[in-house]
């Protein structure tokens, strides 16, 4: 693919560079931030060879499976599109331009894109570091290597760095997703880690000024941070507009540090705690269903939630999970077994058409749902084609069923697909029986409720 064309012609049809405000990628997905989305003509690049689809929601969501980091590079390489700020009144839909006001489909919206914006930019390192994790599991399997060895222990902090500084990633990431400084996003999570900070959790009468706060423990939490970067992003700019400007650099930061670390010591930090807790535990709960029910339900709607392009709030609870249990036997097994019942459709797909093109495409879907990647399945295969779609969340879900039944956890995060399996350690060979029956449940019932090969003509 020659991706200087490729890119050109995705900026051409989303109204040409001066429409775009932003552009940012996830792993499958190139993210617009547009000024008016009325110029963006969806249908004629929902026809360009290697656009699988189109997600409208507040960002502008161009599906490209694996060409999207080669295509992002492209398009960068060749536009600048500015700091990516928006100038007032862009970005909205008919709706809002005729005067309605926000709905709570915006606010919705609104959500999806900061946590979405967000956890993309450090669910990579998790999987990286996820992957040391199953190299340390194997060496203690395999080559009885000893725990308290000093290599052992080195490897061991580099493979937990991500989940016990959780909240300094996290603001980070969430005070650059919101264009306010990401160094003062990221003191906010050190400060809630600091070891004085640390040293006071289950202390009686913990008090600030003779204000009484809770000492509780934040490694591992998401939302005090996500929280206190949004207050953040309100309070700089503010703090900079009333401050002279030659006093701005040196007291900016400091009022901003002064105003927030407090806010979250008595409020943002024990609120976004006690709501990630309940939150964690409310979707855990699903594992006390019988049967499995909760595992196979929950891999049945992951592929709903590619399409709307919220999947991504299952992230955080998935990361608490891992990082308060250690282990997570229900988030994790589920996008698995929607990795394989993409498999089992795309594959019968492959086997049972007769046109050489959509053979290429399915036979293509099928690898890379094999890896783990499912939206070259969903969007370019099973969605057009409606009964395989059908197949793949079936077999998803009596995967999760067998993937909860038989125990299978997940001690890290990672991929999805066959790489997947590595972070299940002691209980792969689970995992890999539940992938195994949802691709095959898939399979069957594409193979046996067929499909029309014509909807996939353009």
């Amino acid at each position: 693919m020659n991706y200087e064309q490729f890119g050109d012609e995705i900026v051409r049809l989303v109204g040409g560079k001066e429409n775009v405000s932003s552009l940012e990628h996830c792993v499958t997905r190139l993210r617009f931030t547009l000024k008016d989305k009325t110029k963006a003509d969806t249908d004629e690049l929902k026809r360009v060879k290697g656009v699988l689809g189109i997600v409208d929601t507040k960002q502008y969501q161009v599906v490209l499976g694996g060409e999207v980091v080669p295509a992002f590079n492209a398009i960068k390489a060749k536009y600048s599109f500015g700091n990516g700020s928006n100038p007032e009144g862009t970005n909205l839909n008919k709706a809002q331009k005729s005067g309605s006001g926000v709905n709570a489909k915006d606010i919705w919206e609104s959500v999806l894109d900061y946590l979405s914006g967000t956890m993309v930019q450090i669910i990579p390192l998790f999987i990286g570091c996820g992957l040391i994790n199953c190299l340390l599991a194997v060496s203690r399997i395999l080559f009885d290597v000893d725990i308290a060895s000093s290599t052992y222990l080195v490897m061991n902090s580099i493979a937990n760095v991500p989940f016990y500084f959780l909240p300094v990633l996290v603001g980070f990431a969430a005070a650059r997703k919101l264009k306010c400084n990401p160094f003062l996003g990221a003191t906010l999570g050190l400060f809630l880690l600091h070891p004085s900070f640390i040293g006071m959790i289950g202390m009686e009468n913990t008090v600030f000024f003779g204000i009484p706060f809770p000492a509780v423990s934040y490694s591992s939490t998401v939302f005090p941070v996500l929280f206190g970067a949004v207050i953040l992003s309100k309070l700089e700019p503010f703090v900079h507009k009333v401050l002279p400007k030659i006093v701005k650099t040196i007291f900016g930061p400091f009022l901003c540090i002064l105003i927030m670390c407090p806010l979250m010591l008595f409020v943002v930090g024990p609120a976004g705690y006690y709501i990630g807790q309940y939150l964690a535990k409310g979707i855990l709960s699903l594992q006390n269903l019988p049967m499995g029910l909760g595992c196979g339900a929950l891999s049945a709607l992951q592929p709903i939630l590619v399409l709307f392009g919220a999947h991504t709030v299952l992230a955080p609870p998935m990361i608490e999970a891992i990082g308060t249990h250690g282990f997570d036997a229900l988030i994790r097994p589920a996008f698995i077994m929607a990795s394989f019942g993409h498999f089992g459709a795309s594959l019968a797909v492959t086997l049972k058409c007769k046109n050489k093109d959509i053979k290429g495409i399915a036979a293509g879907a099928t690898v890379t749902s094999f890896l783990g990647t499912n939206e070259p399945s969903i969007y370019a295969l099973e969605v057009p084609l409606v009964r395989p779609f059908i197949a793949a969340l079936a077999g998803a879900f009596v995967g999760g069923m067998v993937s909860s039944l038989t125990g299978a956890r997940a001690y890290s995060m990672g991929k999805n697909g066959v790489f997947g399996w590595l972070v299940f350690e002691d209980t792969i060979v689970m995992i890999i029986l539940a992938s195994a029956i949802s691709a095959a449940v898939a399979f069957a019932l594409t193979w046996m409720l067929g499909f029309d090969e014509k909807k996939l003509a353009k």
